[in-house]
């Protein structure tokens, strides 16, 4: 309970932190100058009283800070000042980002919405089994440049990585602001994969990778990713693993036990729980091994 409110309290901090700054800057000179009039009562001259007084005080900036670290939440306060600073630089810039993913996200809606169409009233039926249709692979080629283009500017571009966060962020909302309004004229639809669901699926993609390149690269908050830093290594292996490995029968071999132990309804998430386990100890050990499938 006291954990809980002492987070309340650093929660509230962070919208109270203009009067909260004022009140704590206040007292410090006050608590200054009461060293300062001991001091000169000791006979040091107003300079030296002042010098010693700061010396013994600590400095009233560190003790703001200090204050500040302690009374607030330091990842957002530091998040805020990452992201005033990246829109201070792109508000320099000449709308270069701004264009670019605007053309882009237009360029890949128009041209799979025309394919899309072209697809649906010529193409069909066709006398070959082809289920999601010849025209349908154009808008995975829009998703596949999407992530290139995002590849190429977390690689190659010179911006302080703050600042790559902040773009990915912004193209990220412009996709799915655009998803959204061009889903008034052609619906979001998976199984057809619709130009609307790929400005969606490719804004929300940018938008996550955004948030976590931010909190594990920009920021260096990494233990926690370790579980899935372990699937990354060998996202191809067990994907294609499921071709040579019976993973239900090793999960029932080694887990049926607690499936019975558990049972119904609970037993069907355990399952899959300890299906998830068997795989990532696999991957675990071929990780402490540094086996790893690269194409």
């Amino acid at each position: 309970m006291r954990a809980l409110r002492a987070w309340l309290i650093r929660l509230a901090a962070i919208f109270q932190s203009v009067p909260g700054d004022r009140e704590l800057r206040e007292e410090l000179e006050s608590h200054l100058q009461m060293h300062i009039s001991d001091n000169v009562r000791a006979g040091m001259n107003r300079e030296e009283a002042r010098r010693q007084a700061l010396i013994k005080l600590g400095g009233i900036t560190q003790t703001q800070e200090l204050y500040r670290q302690r009374r607030g939440l330091p990842f957002l306060d530091a998040l805020a000042q990452d992201i005033r600073y990246s829109i201070r630089v792109l508000s320099k810039s000449r709308g270069f980002t701004f264009v670019a993913t605007l053309t882009l996200a237009l360029g890949i809606g128009v041209n799979t919405a025309v394919f899309t169409a072209f697809d649906a009233l010529i193409l069909r039926p066709r006398p070959v089994k082809d289920p999601e249709g010849l025209v349908s692979t154009i808008p995975a080629i829009g998703t596949g440049l999407m992530g290139i283009l995002t590849g190429q500017l977390l690689k190659n571009s010179p911006l302080a990585p703050a600042s790559k966060s902040l773009r990915m962020a912004v193209a990220g909302f412009i996709s799915v602001a655009l998803a959204l309004i061009w889903n008034l004229v052609f619906p979001i639809n998976k199984n057809l994969w619709t130009s609307s669901f790929v400005l969606l699926a490719g804004g929300l993609s940018l938008l996550f990778l955004a948030l976590f390149y931010y909190i594990i690269d920009v920021r260096g908050y990494k233990r926690w990713a370790f579980f899935f830093t372990v699937i990354g290594m060998n996202s191809i292996l067990i994907y294609m693993s499921s071709r040579v490995i019976n993973w239900k029968y090793a999960t029932d071999g080694f887990f049926m036990w607690l499936n019975q132990l558990v049972g119904e309804p609970w037993n069907a998430f355990v399952w899959v729980m300890c299906f998830l386990t068997v795989k990532w100890m696999l991957l675990y050990f071929l990780y402490k091994k540094k086996v790893f499938l690269r194409v």
